[in-house]
């Protein structure tokens, strides 16, 4: 039998991880936006840093906005289960899921920088 205490910290992590999920994909977003609106130029610190983005600058705009949009796209559902996750207890399910909504953004942007010349 759980205890009252054992209890409340489970609802309580269970709630903190549904906030996580909503905080991580309300970042992302945030840091999406300048790529989005090709705001920040070629450099070795912020953006999709992969040999097709740096062979020029029509690549480097063309796969970051892709990427952006693909991370906020991937985002909002994470936001979605964040929520949920504040109201439904699946704690097995939220450990891995915002690896998985970021890792799907990021294969779609590395197939899609694939198809460019």
């Amino acid at each position: 039998m759980i205890s009252e205490t054992t209890a409340y910290i489970l609802c309580d992590s269970i709630h903190n991880a549904g906030n996580g999920l909503i905080g991580t994909g309300v970042i992302v977003i945030v840091l999406s936006i300048p790529l989005l609106f090709n705001l920040i130029p070629k450099n070795s610190l912020y953006g999709f840093r992969i040999k097709r983005a740096f062979e020029s600058d029509d690549n480097w705009y063309a796969i970051n906005k892709y990427g952006a949009k693909a991370f906020v796209l991937w985002s909002i559902p994470m936001i979605v289960c964040g929520i949920i996750f504040l109201h439904v207890n699946c704690s097995p399910l939220i450990g891995p899921l915002p690896v998985l909504f970021l890792v799907a953004a990021i294969i779609q942007t590395l197939l899609f920088a694939r198809k460019l010349k």
